[in-house]
C-alpha cells in the first residue's frame, strides 16, 4: 500500500445552541494531517454492512491513530464515518461516506 495521499481528522468541539441558525454547531478543530492510502468499497463488504455504505464510500488507511474522530477530510471534500475505526496490524481503517450539501449520501 502507497500512502500516497493526505487526511484531515476533524474533531467537533463546543457544541452550542445559534439563536440566529436555530440548530445546535459546534467548533471545528483539526486534530491531524495524516498521509493515508484510499480504496473504493469492495461488493463484499457492501453487502455486510447493510445499508450504512454505498457505491461512494471509501475505505481509508492510515497508521496507527488512535483518537477520536468526528469527521475528516479528503482533498477539502468531507466525508462522515459510518463504523467505529478498526487497529489492526498497526493501521486504523476509515470506512466513510462523502457528505453532499451539508448530508451524508446514502
Amino acid at each position: 500500500m502507497r500512502y500516497n495521499q493526505r487526511v484531515r481528522l476533524i474533531r467537533e468541539e463546543k457544541k452550542r445552541y445559534d439563536s440566529k441558525l436555530g440548530r445546535m454547531v459546534s467548533d471545528r478543530k483539526v486534530i491531524a494531517d495524516l498521509p493515508c492510502f484510499t480504496s473504493p468499497v469492495r461488493v463484499e463488504l457492501l453487502n455486510a454492512l447493510g445499508g450504512k455504505l454505498n457505491q461512494s464510500s471509501l475505505v481509508i488507511h492510515t497508521r496507527g491513530y488512535k483518537g477520536k474522530v468526528d469527521s475528516v477530510e479528503i482533498d477539502g471534500r468531507p466525508f462522515t464515518i459510518v463504523q467505529e475505526p478498526v487497529q489492526r496490524n498497526g493501521r486504523t481503517i476509515f470506512y466513510v461516506n462523502e457528505v453532499l450539501d451539508g448530508n451524508a449520501r446514502n
